[in-house]
């Protein structure tokens, strides 16, 4: 749109350059018709190339940021799957816990017995 606003701009100083030079002759009027197509059709060139730019640098970073969201979503379900064994593991870890000290209650207690018929 800037773009667009510059060479707008630009037509209406060409415009009123050459209004202002009244004693041109046909020749030097025509030359600079050509001259002002030329300039118009490279600004256009480049405001295509500008478009085109400007697409294709809007694909590749959706593509990107498609890419990052797909990682990040691999991630966090690699990291749901490492909660649950960790999860999993503490558990385990809490019943070995327990189970260890039921032993040690039982031994205890057996040691206990076995001295008392000593």
């Amino acid at each position: 749109e800037e773009l667009k606003n510059d060479m707008m701009k630009e037509m209406e100083m060409l415009k009123t350059e050459l209004a202002s030079r009244p004693n041109l002759s046909n020749d030097e009027v025509e030359e600079e018709k050509k001259r002002l197509m030329a300039e118009i059709e490279s600004l256009t060139k480049s405001f295509e190339d500008i478009q085109s730019e400007l697409a294709s640098n809007s694909k590749t970073y959706q593509e990107c940021i498609d890419s990052y969201e797909s990682e990040a979503a691999e991630l966090k379900q690699t990291l749901s799957k490492k909660d649950r064994v960790i999860q999993r593991l503490e558990l385990e870890s809490n019943a070995t816990v327990e189970r260890a000290s039921l032993l040690e209650w039982k031994v205890g207690n057996l040691t206990q017995e076995l001295q008392e018929e000593r």
